[in-house]
């Protein structure tokens, strides 16, 4: 059974009878083109298997993380080096940028959107970890 006539009977609302349905599953191709719904001339023959279509919307969606990541990075670096923005906001301002972005690609990146997995949500801890310790090694180096 080819993957079109599939697609085209998926799409037709599995109008393909029992009998029918057995039999291709046994392979008589016979029975295949008999139990073909009568509608299906009408159906577009659709070539795009579906996980093409899946990677088209992935990419999509990392080309949406990666420009907003380099737009709010303009927006901090312009704000920053322009310095049109008083200092008391300057700080909140960026800090924002950088929450902001981090949410992005910890969804995007680290896939946090489909559950992650393991690996992905150990490597975040792992990295807080390694943060945090590395903020205290610096607190105590500096004031202590």
């Amino acid at each position: 059974m080819s993957w079109e006539y599939n697609h085209r009977v998926e799409a037709a609302g599995s109008a393909v009878p029992a009998q029918a349905a057995a039999a291709a599953a046994a392979g008589e191709q016979a029975v295949e083109r008999e139990a073909a719904p009568a509608r299906e001339a009408e159906l577009p023959l659709v070539s795009v298997h579906p996980a093409v279509r899946r990677r088209e919307s992935v990419s999509r969606i990392h080309l949406f993380a990666f420009a907003a990541s380099v737009l709010l990075t303009l927006l901090a670096f312009g704000a920053a080096i322009y310095g049109e923005m008083p200092a008391d906001l300057l700080v909140p301002f960026l800090m924002l940028m950088a929450v902001i972005q981090l949410v992005i690609q910890l969804i995007d990146w680290m896939r946090l959107k489909n559950g992650g997995g393991l690996y992905s949500i150990l490597s975040l801890i792992f990295g807080g970890v390694i943060t945090l310790a590395a903020i205290g090694a610096a607190i105590y180096w500096v004031w202590i």
